[in-house]
């Protein structure tokens, strides 16, 4: 176990494709917690567990995918058999950024998930399917067998997705992939602030995890969303986007 404030942190699997690792709490609710990238120290992404202030409120069990691998150096089934003893009789719900955004749509076909808060997810990272995409070549590159290739398929009935994003060419490419339905929702913010890190400035004012409970929830995240254009210079939230 890793001791860390406030509790400890069991680790169920590490080797060199997957790290996982899970913070118990008292609760009915699991949250799957899939890490992105990582984030640039020199010329090196160095990845952890993201979204770590989730755990106080559920249990949480952190997912990284080491090699980057948009989940094709792991099996999914697999993966939900090591977390039953965590999953089953409780309210799933899973979340990540950027690839852990893929990752937790993904998940929602191997697990009886709730609801999915994806941040910047992509649809696909696959030069056969986004062939504009370039902007994680080194890592693309490396993945010799495609078992996740898209999100195709990915968005089933009975599960709440919240996609949130931002306005810019390269995330444009991404965008206009996903699918439109009652049951997906595209939260999109246009302003300066928002590049492909949208939840950085959202936890900078405060907003970040009630942003994330209010999609878990169900609630409707708008009133959190339009408190934001006054605390934030020069941000526009908009339920959709003109994909012209």
């Amino acid at each position: 176990m890793i001791g860390i404030l406030g509790g400890y942190m069991k680790v169920l699997l590490d080797n060199d494709f997957i790290k996982i690792s899970v913070r118990e709490r008292s609760s009915k609710n699991v949250v799957l917690c899939f890490t992105g990238i990582g984030h640039a120290m020199g010329a090196v992404d160095v990845q952890g567990e993201e979204f770590f202030n989730i755990s106080s409120m559920a249990t949480t069990v952190f997912i990284i995918d080491k090699q980057r691998s948009w989940g094709n150096n792991f099996d999914f089934l697999e993966l939900r058999e090591l977390l039953s003893p965590y999953t089953e009789g409780k309210v799933v719900f899973s979340l990540g950024n950027s690839m852990g955004g893929f990752l937790s749509i993904l998940a929602s076909k191997f697990f009886d998930v709730r609801s999915v808060v994806a941040f910047v997810p992509q649809f696909s990272v696959s030069p056969k399917v986004v062939p504009d995409e370039r902007r994680w070549r080194r890592y693309v590159d490396n993945i010799k067998a495609w078992r996740y290739e898209s999100l195709d398929g990915a968005f089933l009935d009975g599960v709440n997705y919240y996609i949130i994003s931002a306005v810019n060419d390269v995330e444009l490419i991404q965008l206009k992939l996903f699918p439109d339905g009652d049951n997906v929702r595209k939260i999109i913010f246009y302003g300066d602030e928002f590049g492909h890190n949208v939840a950085a400035p959202l936890k900078k004012v405060g907003a970040l995890y009630g942003v994330i409970d209010s999609c878990f929830k169900g609630e409707c995240v708008w009133t959190i969303l339009d408190d934001l254009k006054g605390v934030m210079k020069g941000v526009d939230v908009r339920p959709v986007v003109d994909y012209s």
